[in-house]
């Protein structure tokens, strides 16, 4: 298997162990999303739609065999949970009240692969998140919804060096 591996990466530059994001570009800028142990970071500004990709990463992985905690450290698990749901049900409640057939399959097929846990800010570290996920197997895919609200290890005077901690942590 790891023979087979390497070479569809040394001929196509594709790695099959990385997780696709659901969005075609990015996939091929990344040459397919994240490889195991790869950290990636979304940086925008406040409502450009950071927590909504980030459900929409969790929600493609969950759809393709992965196992993904969700950490959110501004919204609340309800909240994330909710639009986890509405994404993995690609439909409004409203429709599926009218089709309750379709509900039911949806139900059926869906994977239980999806925990979001929810803590204050800066109420969580580092340390704290990886207890907190070896509680569901780790997951394949860990999502930190606001990591500058992680707790940083130690207090630095200096936000910005506090954050680079948090960051080089994860």
């Amino acid at each position: 298997k790891e023979r087979l591996l390497s070479h569809l990466k040394e001929k196509t530059g594709f790695d099959p162990l990385r997780v696709l994001t659901g969005f075609n570009k990015l996939d091929g800028f990344t040459n397919g999303g994240l490889a195991p142990g790869e950290v990636g970071v979304m940086v925008a500004p406040p409502k450009q739609g950071k927590t909504t990709a980030l459900i929409n990463f969790a929600a493609n992985a969950v759809l393709n065999g992965k196992r993904v905690v969700y950490f959110t450290l501004e919204l609340s698990s309800k909240m994330i949970c909710h639009k986890f749901d509405l994404r993995i049900i690609g439909s409004t409640l409203e429709v599926l009240k009218k089709d309750p057939k379709r509900a039911q399959a949806i139900v059926n097929k869906t994977p239980d692969a999806f925990h979001c846990l929810e803590f204050p800010t800066k109420a969580l570290t580092v340390d704290g998140l990886a207890a907190q996920g070896e509680k569901f197997g780790g997951g394949d895919l860990v999502f930190i919804d606001y990591g500058q609200l992680l707790k940083p290890s130690a207090q630095r005077g200096d936000r910005r060096h506090e954050i680079t901690d948090v960051y080089e942590g994860l």
